[in-house]
């Protein structure tokens, strides 16, 4: 490939390459929010461009160590954790690769089927709720085809999205309780309990996805990426 006819998507990839390196060698993970969300979307912008350029999850593990190479006399950290960086990064470019095709093939027809260049905000939407495809890739991608998106129009669907899905998460812990009595109230405190204890031993990012409880037991569903350690259980 010449450099002059790929330069924006060749400074790109070099550029969101070395940072993602050195915020995965921080210990950071993608994640929804906060830092884990800066480093989710550059990893998933450098595949959108290696994909551009041809550039496989080879290709990518390819430039990761060799960022960590040319790096490791000033950073030695990066190459004692070489390994968990290739890990994150890989894991993303799995995810996103597949997720960049189906959501491409959906754009091109409703951008195809569009009477007006400006993509309705519950079409932005429904690519991120049902192909995980970020609303700043589908502004990215409506640009290159001289489209436009509704952004006030997709937060808003965003936000109703999130009530709807708060209201479901509140039902759904009230009905999490067999009862009130004072065995189950007991276990419905314990529950918090747990929330805290992983999130002070896995990180702030853990958070409850759904419980029940009886006299007998409790059950306590939470996210997490990867198996936990015993020591992390302990």
């Amino acid at each position: 490939k010449k450099y002059a006819q790929n330069k924006k998507a060749m400074r790109i990839i070099a550029d969101h390459v070395r940072a993602s390196v050195f915020i995965a060698g921080e210990g950071i993970t993608p994640a929804k929010k906060d830092r884990g969300y800066v480093l989710r979307r550059l990893i998933r912008r450098m595949v959108r461009y290696a994909n551009q350029l041809s550039i496989d999850r080879a290709g990518i593990k390819s430039l990761v160590r060799y960022v960590i190479d040319e790096f490791k006399g000033d950073y030695p950290y990066l190459q004692k954790r070489g390994k968990q960086i290739s890990g994150v990064i890989g894991s993303v470019y799995d995810k996103f690769d597949k997720t960049i095709a189906k959501g491409t093939r959906k754009l091109n027809k409703l951008m195809s089927d569009l009477k007006t260049k400006k993509i309705p905000g519950k079409d932005v939407f429904q690519l991120y709720d049902t192909f995980g495809f970020p609303m700043e890739l589908t502004k990215e991608l409506a640009a290159e085809n001289k489209f436009t998106i509704d952004e006030k129009g997709y937060h808003a669907q965003f936000e109703k999205h999130k009530q709807v899905s708060k209201q479901g998460q509140t039902k759904k812990f009230a009905s999490g309780l067999a009862d009130h009595s004072e065995q189950v109230v007991k276990y419905h405190t314990v529950a918090h309990l747990l929330l805290a204890a992983l999130q002070r031993v896995l990180g702030s990012k853990v958070s409850q996805r759904g419980s029940n409880l009886t006299a007998e037991r409790l059950r306590f569903d939470f996210n997490w990426d990867s198996s936990m350690t015993q020591e992390q259980k302990k």
